[in-house]
């Protein structure tokens, strides 16, 4: 799935990224095969996990296994750290295809939030992801083998020690998960392709071959929002990134970014950042200001 929201592989040697989000716009439904673990370092968050939303709160822990659809909701006053990696990190490809489908069913039967652990547990999980934070920017000789390893035991404690129970996700027990995903990354891979220019769900949903009101029933039923509040999101996520990243006026992003007027364009970006696309680039440079 070549979305922006999968991994973004800025290591050489490993599947392996840390960053860092605000929780000032909507990360739109999306899956990925890496695992996603947030780490609230400011406010509280909701994070949903395929049907379930759940309370990030300040120092506590989220996580997504492949395949788990995903999203957060705006947060006011919030500020997390992302770590994605993937299990092809594990060197030895002989062990890992010999335990893989144990590793697969206690991870999938994880309790994915750490408000649910025991606080042993949850400490554990912190102090490996704030090893990790301090040795993303590491020069020191030795790195990259000190992130595998603390993803090793970052993998160790999820299958062995967190809590598990294998009801918590039972929206996954009666269908078939493999085709659902399938067509659900056609959806966002249409949006993806085609997001710069008018779009209905119509199209999406001849795109699939669906009738447009099934179509509309299956991205709401897996993704939590509409087809139009998610084409949405991913247009304003864009415009973001443009406002940052390049030299152009605001009418030229909205037009790159697929809406149809500045005036629509203003409205959904304040209503989705509450701020307008200009303050939203004014804070971010006043933000780089030394």
């Amino acid at each position: 799935m070549n979305s922006f929201y999968q991994l973004n592989v800025t290591e050489k040697e490993i599947p392996f990224v840390v960053f860092y989000d605000n929780g000032n716009s909507v990360v739109p439904s999306h899956w990925h095969k890496e695992i996603e673990l947030i780490y609230s370092i400011q406010g509280n968050t909701q994070m949903m996990i395929n049907d379930r939303m759940f309370e990030i709160g300040e120092g506590e822990i989220g996580i997504a296994i492949g395949g788990d659809i995903h999203f957060y909701p705006c947060a006011d006053n919030h500020r997390r750290m992302v770590v994605m990696f993937d299990l092809s990190i594990f060197e030895d490809p002989r062990w890992y295809e010999k335990n893989k489908s144990e590793v697969k069913k206690r991870l999938e039967n994880l309790v994915r939030v750490s408000p649910q652990w025991k606080e042993e547990q949850k400490n554990k999980v912190v102090g490996i992801v704030k090893e990790l934070e301090k040795l993303k920017d590491s020069t020191e000789f030795g790195r990259t083998l000190a992130i595998k390893a603390r993803i090793y035991d970052l993998v160790l404690i999820m299958c062995n020690e967190l809590p598990k129970n294998s009801s918590q996700f039972r929206i996954f027990s009666n269908i078939n998960q493999t085709k659902m995903l399938s067509n659900l990354e056609k959806s966002i891979s249409f949006v993806e392709q085609n997001y710069s220019r008018k779009i209905k769900l119509e199209d999406a949903a001849e795109a699939l071959n669906f009738a447009p009101s099934y179509f509309a029933r299956f991205f709401k039923r897996y993704t939590n929002i509409t087809f139009l509040s998610y084409l949405n999101a991913f247009r304003i996520n864009r415009a973001q990134w443009a406002l940052i990243n390049e030299n152009k006026s605001i009418t030229e992003i909205a037009e790159e970014s697929g809406f149809g007027s500045v005036k629509t364009f203003n409205r959904i970006f304040k209503n989705t950042t509450n701020m307008s696309p200009s303050e939203y680039r004014k804070s971010i440079f006043e933000n780089y200001e030394v």
